[in-house]
């Protein structure tokens, strides 16, 4: 099962750069860039899913449509919702949309050699500024059996004179995840710079981490260790993106409460563009 999956994400991929690269894309005046789908609130294994968002039809287009499939599920696509955020779903992001899902895709039933994909295709309604002002959103797509992944869509329109910053995604902790104050807990996650060359380098010089707070309210607790392997940026070509710091809460807290409720701020700088991007997630500090 695992290796006909690994077969079909593959073969989606190719799929997913022939769908975007046809001549009707080429004459947009808007572009739009998507990235590898990552674990969400209540995700579950690994990522089986596999899809992309279509060119829109021109910068002010009020639509976003593509196709998403879950390739272990038995029988149809394996989707039962999508949505469109401008943010994070457990990190401050507002919903924006639903998607209205099965629609007829047979191109990627055709392609990926499976006829339940032909409903496979989403559409949902967007304000329509979205494409001409540079917007980055986040398509989140439900699996029943491995909750919520999103994957996080680039808007580069003539329009736009905006500068997205490094890609930052943070693994662990997940949303109120609960760290003890006396042990040591490991932060993961992945940083890069889309516009930076893959074979040469992440774009990203320095990730810092602040405890309790953001750079201005928070306690700096260090820069994280760059260039490690992270499985879920190596299906973007970006295998070497992942970051890690270690830390003890205590030992930068001096009265922590049980069961406290406290911002982590983690903070990833370009080295391409010298812009800078940031992820705030909320955790609980468990006293022993």
């Amino acid at each position: 099962m695992q290796r006909t999956a690994l077969r079909v994400l593959a073969t989606a991929l190719v799929v997913a750069a022939q769908l975007l690269t046809t001549g009707q894309a080429a004459a947009q005046a808007v572009s739009l860039t998507t990235t590898i789908w990552l674990p969400g609130p209540n995700s579950a294994g690994l990522s089986t899913l596999s899809g992309t968002v279509d060119q829109p039809q021109s910068a002010t287009t009020a639509q976003l449509s593509g196709w998403v499939v879950d390739t272990t599920a038995q029988g149809w696509s394996g989707i039962d919702t999508v949505q469109v955020w401008n943010g994070l779903m457990d990190a401050g992001g507002q919903q924006l949309s639903t998607a209205v899902l099965q629609l007829n895709r047979p191109d990627v039933a055709t392609s990926l050699g499976n006829p339940y994909y032909a409903s496979s295709g989403f559409s949902a309604n967007v304000p329509s500024s979205t494409f001409a002002s540079g917007n980055i959103l986040y398509i989140y797509a439900h699996t029943p059996d491995k909750g919520w992944w999103y994957q996080q869509v680039l808007s580069s329109g003539a329009a736009a004179g905006y500068m997205a910053g490094p890609r930052l995604d943070l693994e662990t902790p997940t949303t109120l995840a609960t760290v003890h104050s006396n042990q040591a807990y490991t932060i993961r996650g992945t940083a890069y710079d889309p516009l930076a060359d893959p074979s040469k380098t992440t774009g990203v010089d320095r990730v810092q981490v602040y405890l309790n707070g953001d750079r201005k309210t928070g306690i700096y607790i260090g820069d994280a260790t760059l260039g490690l392997y992270d499985k879920f940026s190596q299906q973007a070509g970006r295998g070497d993106a992942g970051f890690q710091l270690t830390f003890q809460p205590d030992s930068w807290m001096s009265s922590p409460i049980d069961n406290q409720i406290i911002q982590l701020t983690v903070y990833a700088h370009s080295s391409v563009t010298g812009s800078e991007s940031s992820v705030r997630q909320s955790i609980i500090i468990s006293v022993p």
